[in-house]
């Protein structure tokens, strides 16, 4: 082979070379390799993703990682709402719940659960019923959503007091209630 025939690239030992006698590809390889690499190790530790509108082998959506532990879509019980410690879980659940009411918080707004323990319930504005119409102590059926709480200046439209507004600011959740029905007769006093 004469030097006639040496292209601009030599070839050296399995190895094209660059004109100035540089391993330019290898290097450019290893560093396309290492990347790859680096790229696949950092997304297998991320955790898993959650993927609103996921379809899984069950034609059902899903929006929980295959880690969570699967909650039932309705909430029947106030003490799956009252009983957590971060309520936000529950945020987009819907409810339909057949409890004790509790203390009128206003003409929108009452409390359900026990005094020490108890979550807002707040008439949604798409609700035919604008007002409370529920006593303390009357079994009510309501339904609706667990949503995040609003801001103040949104909450001042539920007219709370500032005992009522407080206690619901340190729940972060509240239910918006699309229906509210009652039975039975309740207390003739509100406690709070």
């Amino acid at each position: 082979m004469g030097n006639a025939r040496v292209p601009a690239h030599r070839r050296h030992e399995g190895f094209w070379l660059a004109p100035d006698g540089g391993h330019a590809l290898l290097c450019g390889l290893a560093l396309t390799f290492a990347l790859v690499a680096g790229v696949a190790a950092w997304s297998y530790q991320r955790p898993p993703q959650r993927i609103d509108g996921a379809v899984g082998t069950s034609g059902v959506a899903s929006t929980t990682a295959a880690t969570d532990v699967v909650q039932p879509v309705l909430i029947q019980e106030v003490e799956t709402i009252t009983g957590t410690i971060d309520g936000h879980e529950l945020v987009g659940r819907k409810v339909d719940l057949h409890a004790a009411a509790g203390a009128r918080a206003s003409d929108m707004a009452f409390w359900m659960g026990s005094r020490d323990n108890r979550i807002l319930v707040v008439i949604s504005p798409r609700s035919k019923h604008r007002r409370v119409s529920v006593r303390p102590g009357q079994q009510a059926a309501v339904s609706g959503m667990v949503r995040r709480l609003p801001p103040a200046a949104e909450m001042m439209a539920w007219n709370l007091t500032a005992e009522d507004a407080a206690e619901a600011a340190d729940r972060r959740i509240y239910i918006s209630a699309d229906s509210v029905a009652s039975s039975g007769h309740g207390h003739a006093h509100e406690a709070r």
